[in-house]
């Protein structure tokens, strides 16, 4: 287990959780299939954690995983921290940031960022695309 501070309370959130099987079966398949990568939001930074600190941090910060919330009309955009790589497997950098508009003309359309400052600037882009449509649409 990590030693940071956080990373101790998040191992005892994890075990307050009674998640200790979960657990067990992740470890069993990583053995199968190589380890994944985890990562936790603090102050707007991304750490990589290992299984039990980020299912602590996941179940416990749900909240803390929207970046951006936009209404526009009847339409949202949300940008949300994703918590593991959505990449595809082989490298490259993670993909730990997402854009969806939920509802309109573009609903369903995503976009996916490496880093918070990318996303910020993508949700920023994405709601001026919506009100673009939007108005086409009127």
């Amino acid at each position: 287990m990590g030693n940071t501070r956080e990373q101790r309370e998040a191992a005892q959130a994890w075990m307050e959780l009674e998640l200790r099987e979960t657990w067990q079966r992740q470890v069993q398949s990583v053995g199968c299939m190589g380890a994944s990568r985890y990562y936790i939001l603090h102050e707007g930074k991304v750490s990589e954690t290992d299984f039990p600190a980020w299912a602590a941090w996941v179940y416990t910060r749900q909240a803390e995983r929207l970046i951006c919330q936009t209404q526009v009309e009847s339409v949202e955009v949300n940008t949300i921290f994703l918590a593991f790589n959505q990449g595809y497997v082989g490298g490259g950098p993670s993909i730990l940031f997402e854009t969806m508009v939920m509802g309109g003309p573009l609903g369903g359309q995503c976009a996916h960022y490496y880093m918070m400052d990318d996303a910020l600037v993508g949700h920023e882009a994405m709601v001026e695309r919506v009100k673009r449509e939007i108005s086409v649409h009127v």
